[in-house]
């Protein structure tokens, strides 16, 4: 529990890399934490954006993606969901033209 409320205080600071890894430690002690996978789809889709390539922002928005899929198929945070996906089936559109 300790690293996902590390990441959401992280979140909120616009701390996304180190988010990232609170994250990915949550997930390496439950890798059914849903928060943990919610949190990190977040952050790799903000982070996306910064990457400099278009196969590294095709990278993380597919884990991204992979993430939201399987919080969707689970139905976990529906509601924040909706709000979330259509921005992020947008950027995986444009990375997936490139």
């Amino acid at each position: 529990m300790y690293f996902t409320n590390h990441a959401i205080c992280l979140i909120k600071m616009e701390r996304w890399s180190e988010a990232l890894t609170s994250c990915s430690k949550a997930l390496q002690l439950d890798s059914t934490n849903s928060k943990a996978r919610f949190r990190k789809m977040l952050c790799l889709a903000v982070l996306s954006k910064s990457q400099d390539t278009p196969k590294a922002k095709k990278i993380m928005l597919g884990e991204a993606d992979t993430l939201l899929r399987g919080l969707s198929a689970e139905g976990l945070f529906t509601e924040q969901l909706e709000k979330v996906a259509p921005k992020l089936t947008d950027l995986l559109c444009i990375y997936e033209a490139e």
